[in-house]
């Protein structure tokens, strides 16, 4: 069963004002607080396209990121940290301070969307190539009450403006 973490409204009005802003196109779904992909799932596993976990990962450094990728996608965190000049062992998972900070969003909530918020601008954002053969990838709105659908081109044009660094 779903754990409440209590509404993110402030940061799901500023994540919906600035896709509004943009003028970009997407949908959102109402359902009860989802914690996991799979909780998630009950409520929108109905909806076609890339569904997403998402993690925030620091380095030793205190550098944060966030991958986002489908949830059948294997996340090697070994690998990832190799890749990014860390070593086998210099990626750990965040703790909700930084989740919170960051982000802006509790836990359970983390989401590129979350681009919006200004601690944003310290995260390294990667996201998962898969989304790019979805026409509608699924996201938290900085809530885990609701998932937002919107395209691949909408999340670049969502990311790209706000000054963050990010990849596919």
């Amino acid at each position: 069963a779903a754990r409440a973490m209590g509404a993110n409204a402030e940061g799901r009005a500023a994540c919906e004002a600035r896709l509004a802003a943009l003028s970009l196109e997407c949908t959102t779904l109402e359902h009860p607080p989802a914690m996991t992909v799979a909780e998630q799932q009950e409520y929108v596993g109905h909806l076609v396209g890339g569904h997403s976990k998402n993690l925030l990962l620091q380095d030793k450094k205190k550098n944060l990121y966030l991958l986002s990728a489908l949830p059948d996608t294997k996340v090697d965190l070994r690998q990832l940290s190799t890749r990014l000049g860390h070593g086998k062992s210099g990626l750990r998972f965040a703790n909700e301070e930084q989740l919170t900070t960051a982000l802006g969003v509790p836990l359970g909530s983390a989401t590129p969307l979350a681009v919006v918020h200004s601690g944003a601008k310290n995260v390294v954002f990667f996201l998962d190539e898969g989304f790019k053969q979805h026409e509608l990838c699924h996201f938290h709105p900085m809530a885990n009450d609701a998932t937002t659908s919107l395209s691949p081109d909408a999340l670049e044009k969502l990311l790209a403006p706000e000054g963050v660094t990010y990849s596919w």
